[in-house]
């Protein structure tokens, strides 16, 4: 499925259409910011296909995105549970939400190799060397160095991101892993996809990381 935005607009009025008030109603009912925030006592949560159906054709996507919205930023578990890639028409909107979770994981986690990849599919390179040198880890160090000093669009620097991703799978970090595939210029879309899909299990995700390394290159 391919899915092009540059037909449509997120900031129309809303619709007067009952079945997308219905589809807002329904989002917003499955997805309550306390169930989002409450990962221990939250069920499992997901939206029927007509629902992602109805949310994909609707003109006021960009009202249900604020209405799905967890409290705080926006985290993967958030963005999955909700199918986002899959409707969320905007390829900016996207971005966007890609940069919140790199931030959040990185506040949850603080270690910027664990939120790399959300970076570097919105090609904000200058946004991860930012965060890459507030991490004071040994790690966070090396990967700065790592990204400042190489030109990934070289031989030299395409050689090193392929070898540092598949050291990282070795270790079975396989979101890193997944980062360093594309760090390379053109990224190794399809070796990163690889890991996502049969590694991490996440198709979600590996549409997500599609979409908008693709976008970052039309």
């Amino acid at each position: 499925l391919k899915i092009k935005s540059s037909n449509y607009s997120g900031g129309k009025q809303a619709s007067k259409n009952p079945q997308t008030n219905n589809v807002r109603e329904f989002l917003v009912k499955k997805t309550s910011s306390a169930n989002l925030a409450d990962k221990k006592s939250a069920k499992p949560m997901t939206i029927a296909s007509s629902a992602c159906l109805a949310a994909l054709l609707s003109d006021t996507q960009h009202r249900l995105l604020l209405a799905c919205k967890p409290e705080g930023k926006w985290t993967w578990d958030a963005a999955r549970t909700l199918h986002l890639p899959f409707w969320l028409r905007s390829d900016d909107e996207l971005k966007i939400i890609s940069e919140e979770i790199a931030q959040q994981t990185f506040k949850e986690k603080l270690e910027v190799v664990e939120a790399a990849l959300f970076y570097v599919i919105t090609g904000n390179m200058r946004m991860l060397k930012t965060l890459a040198a507030a991490d004071r880890n040994h790690t966070g160090r090396l990967f700065l160095k790592f990204i400042a000093g190489y030109d990934f669009s070289s031989t030299r620097g395409r050689h090193a991101a392929e070898k540092n991703a598949f050291s990282l799978l070795r270790k079975r970090k396989y979101g890193p892993a997944a980062a360093f595939f594309l760090l390379a210029e053109p990224p190794m879309l399809k070796s990163a996809l690889n890991v996502i899909v049969t590694k991490m299990e996440d198709h979600a995700l590996a549409f997500f990381v599609s979409r908008l390394v693709e976008a970052n290159r039309s």
